[in-house]
């Protein structure tokens, strides 16, 4: 499907005005009969590259649908018969999309302040609605419900206090998924720790009006005298915890940066708020991998952001496959890829995994198995090159997807000994 290049905004105003004036009294009656239509999309999404550190995406849609002219604070909508999008998101493919949505000119963009952190570090992600517009756009809030932003945000907020929240939510997954795959990745991780603190109720205006060329809005309250309220259509994505105070009272609320996420298996019950400090045994650091960010806006529109959390050591766990055929009656064959993620050659490594035997005498008990890679001084693993041990294991049981403690030991060309484990999962073969 090709993408047509965008239209001018103001040219079609300036049309469609003239042709509503010249078919009013046929317009009238088709807005007042209730006809629908819908608008079928085509976004193209460009990925370049502008900064090693930045990743952008942004989604831009301008549909507009002659036949009604509506008027909100000084600010007008026009509709017609044109549906504009583009979207633009930093990546390493050029893909073209098609969906569907009814109106909107508002870009919907996700921010990230790198693409790597490392194993403890954190993260930068703003998420804005933009009114490119050199003019107000206005929305009534009945048009903005969104079942999947209800959904997230569940696992985003202690208490959902965001003037933007109603408009548009993210959700972060463990592992690389786009739109063709996010229906598998299964629940988002938990950026909210398990507490019920007492919240306020978050009022939802009846309507917005996004000022001019900005991320700002105006928030109107129908059946109340106050004045409309200006409000930032922008948000970070963050982790949320408590912490104390000097007083020695805690606090708990949203953070400034993603770094890590809440497993609250075994829990029974709400934590305290002096438990929902990031040193409970329920808080968990992003583990090493690639980790992907969806924000979708109550209009449907959905973007997506990628970082990953680099290891802690030298080596870089690329793939653990099995069993690999042809299938062996003695044990799965199981191959272990490792990489050097350092920046010097290593002249040891081994790794040691541990899966349950299947042996008589030993049923149900861990067993350790290891593999050797052959690297030696004289033939050291230089940084950025991987390297690739497969045996068959004899008595292994193991299933695919599970998680099994990977334990990598090492030395530097210098000298200095590496050892830590970590979780793995096995991967079927392609």
């Amino acid at each position: 499907m090709t993408a047509h290049p965008p239209r001018n905004y103001t040219k079609l105003v300036a049309a469609t005005l003239i042709a509503a004036v010249a078919i009013a009294a046929g317009v009238f009656a088709s807005s007042h009969l209730g006809t629908t239509t819908t608008v079928t999309r085509t976004l193209t999404t460009t990925n370049l590259v502008a900064s090693p550190t930045i990743q952008t995406s942004t989604v831009t849609n301008v549909v507009t649908q002659a036949s009604t002219v509506t008027s909100l604070a000084t600010s007008t909508v026009v509709q017609s018969s044109t549906t504009t999008n583009s979207v633009t998101a930093i990546s390493t493919t050029i893909s073209t999309v098609t969906s569907i949505i009814t109106y909107l000119p508002l870009q919907l963009q996700l921010k990230l302040n790198a693409t790597t952190i490392p194993f403890g570090g954190s993260i930068l992600a703003q998420i804005s609605l933009f009114n490119p517009l050199s003019e107000n756009f206005s929305i009534a809030s009945s048009t903005t419900t969104n079942s999947t932003i209800i959904s997230w945000n569940g696992y985003d907020f202690i208490c959902d206090t965001s003037p933007m929240s109603p408009l548009a939510g993210y959700a972060l997954f463990d592992g690389f998924y786009t739109s063709a795959n996010i229906s598998s990745a299964g629940d988002p991780l938990t950026l909210a720790p398990p507490i019920e603190p007492p919240c306020a109720l978050l009022r939802t205006p009846d309507s917005y009006v996004f000022l001019p060329n900005s991320s700002s809005a105006l928030a109107y309250y129908s059946g109340s005298y106050e004045s409309p309220t200006r409000i930032s259509m922008a948000m970070n994505a963050t982790t949320e915890s408590c912490w104390s105070l000097p007083t020695g009272a805690q606090e708990c609320g949203v953070g400034t940066a993603l770094f890590g996420y809440w497993n609250a298996t075994g829990l029974h019950g709400a934590l305290s708020a002096q438990n929902a400090t990031t040193s409970s045994q329920y808080f968990r650091y992003f583990s090493p991998g690639e980790y992907t960010l969806a924000v979708e806006d109550a209009w449907g529109q959905t973007v997506y952001a990628y970082f990953r959390v680099a290891s802690p050591s030298p080596i870089e766990v690329v793939s653990v496959t099995g069993p690999i055929p042809p299938y062996n009656p003695g044990g799965p064959v199981v191959s272990v890829v490792l990489a050097n993620a350092g920046d010097a050659p290593i002249t040891a490594l081994n790794a040691t995994i541990l899966f349950n035997s299947s042996a008589s005498s030993a049923k149900g008990q861990p067993t350790s198995y290891t593999f050797a890679f052959g690297v030696s001084s004289s033939n050291p693993l230089p940084p950025g090159q991987s390297i690739q041990d497969k045996h068959t294991l004899i008595g292994a049981g193991f299933e695919t997807g599970s998680s099994y403690p990977l334990t990598i030991d090492g030395t530097l060309e210098s000298g200095r000994a590496f050892s830590y484990t970590l979780l793995i999962r096995v991967s079927s073969p392609d």
